[in-house]
């Protein structure tokens, strides 16, 4: 009966320590993705780097129709900082208006 408790005391012990330390008993990856929001022609847009190198230039809010740049920088950063979560999670980089307006993005009046 001894060992039984001792062993279920340890096991708690090793649960615990588990959920305490973030990223013990885990293998978590730091991403090198980095946002950057840029000027462009009529707003915002930006840049996704993964370390020196650009994967994404984005000038325009994307799944809009047309080539509507960001009203402001905040929006560009929103959806940069969405698209790089994703990338981040080996998801697809693609955004969907419906995140857009989840994030309350300004969109174009057409």
């Amino acid at each position: 009966m001894k060992w039984f408790s001792v062993t279920i005391l340890l096991l708690l012990f090793i649960g615990l320590l588990l959920y305490l330390i973030p990223g013990l008993g885990t293998k978590e990856e730091k991403s090198d993705f980095k946002v950057q929001v840029v000027t462009t022609q009529g707003g915002f847009g930006y840049r996704i780097f993964n370390g020196e190198k650009i994967l994404i230039k984005q000038d325009f809010i994307p799944a809009v129709q047309g080539d509507k740049p960001f009203a402001t920088a905040k929006d560009a950063q929103l959806i940069g900082n969405l698209v790089a979560q994703k990338l981040s999670n080996s998801e697809s980089p693609v955004v969907h208006l419906k995140e857009i307006e989840n994030l309350n993005i300004t969109l174009p009046v057409n």
